[in-house]
């Protein structure tokens, strides 16, 4: 995990311009279980000019241009780096043995590298991933760190954590403005659709979403439900062009993902675990972000589930900031 993360940081130019970071943990749905945290750590590139030497940006178009999967026709380029960790754990974290009756436990981290085509209407974000489940990824540290802080005991069984697996995955996301409106004293309303594919041998699955923001000083950037991984950075793209001393605006999603492979459910159930497995995913999103000049603060919150008990044990809150330099 240290050493993935040093050779990110090395692959980062010295123009950057946006860092973000966010924290997510299921505490405020009050359950400790299934989706139960995780963190990420993000870059987004300057937005690309062929003027400009900027070589990660560049060596990410040409891959996509090389696989022939992307228009570029008039469209602006970003590229961004996201370090992301998954925890996933059963409700008792007291046992020290397998809880059949539930899910195992499950660490997962995953480098996201994403280059974005946009423009003031749409976006479309090609994704590449590469990681790791299970021992390596250093789920157990991070949940023994965090349960450390709030002064919480740490969990007992994540020596029963499924078996170690080299993450590989690709994804793509389109977002779309379906519709803004202009009011009087810099009040906005937006209306966002998406719809998303990811391909991989953790997850394969593909779903749609739909989010209204409401603000004053809007930045015009994005905003959407995501997949269920829920990694992207689509919401830091055109922030440069925010220049109000401040803003703020609240957003409410829904999204509904279709799963057609996840690694979670098969190596448990060849391992014995019974729990429902979840083909239809209904998701929602609600948040409040405040803007100033240079950074933003979000607080959202995700409810989860088709079930009364889905919805708890997967349901989390989630805290970002985002600082863009000048």
């Amino acid at each position: 995990m240290r050493f993935l993360f040093l050779f990110l940081l090395s692959l980062l130019p010295l123009y950057s311009q946006i860092f973000s970071v966010a924290i997510d943990n299921d505490y405020v749905f009050h359950s400790d279980d299934h989706y139960t945290g995780g963190m990420q750590v993000g870059w987004m590139s300057d937005t690309y000019d062929y003027n400009i030497s900027n070589w990660y940006v560049s060596s990410m178009s040409n891959m996509a241009s090389l696989l022939k999967i992307a228009d570029f026709d008039g469209k602006h380029q970003n590229a961004s780096i996201n370090l992301q960790e998954i925890i996933i754990t059963p409700k008792n974290l007291a046992a020290h043995k397998p809880l059949y009756n539930d899910v195992p436990y499950v660490g997962i981290l995953a480098a996201n590298f994403s280059l974005f085509l946009w423009e003031t209407s749409m976006f479309e974000e090609y994704k590449f991933s590469i990681g790791a489940v299970g021992s390596h990824s250093g789920g157990q540290q991070l949940q023994d760190a965090a349960h450390k802080i709030v002064g919480n005991s740490g969990a007992n069984g994540w020596d029963n954590q499924i078996g170690d697996r080299v993450l590989l995955q690709a994804g793509y996301i389109k977002g779309i403005r379906q519709f803004e409106k202009s009011f009087t004293d810099g009040m906005g309303f937006e209306w966002f659709n998406n719809y998303f594919l990811d391909i991989g041998n953790i997850y394969t699955g593909a779903g749609f979403g739909s989010t209204v923001r409401y603000g004053y000083n809007m930045p015009k950037n994005f905003t959407q439900t995501g997949s269920l991984l829920n990694s992207s950075q689509n919401d830091q793209l055109n922030l440069d062009t925010y220049d109000k001393n401040w803003g703020w605006s609240l957003n409410a999603g829904v999204a509904v993902d279709g799963v057609g492979y996840s690694y979670l459910y098969d190596e448990a159930k060849r391992r014995g675990y019974e729990f429902d497995r979840l083909r239809i995913i209904p998701r929602g999103q609600l948040g409040i972000d405040f803007y100033t000049r240079d950074l933003r603060l979000s607080v959202e919150l995700f409810p989860f589930g088709p079930t009364k008990s889905s919805f708890e044990s997967n349901s989390f809150g989630r805290i970002a900031l985002t600082w863009q330099m000048n």
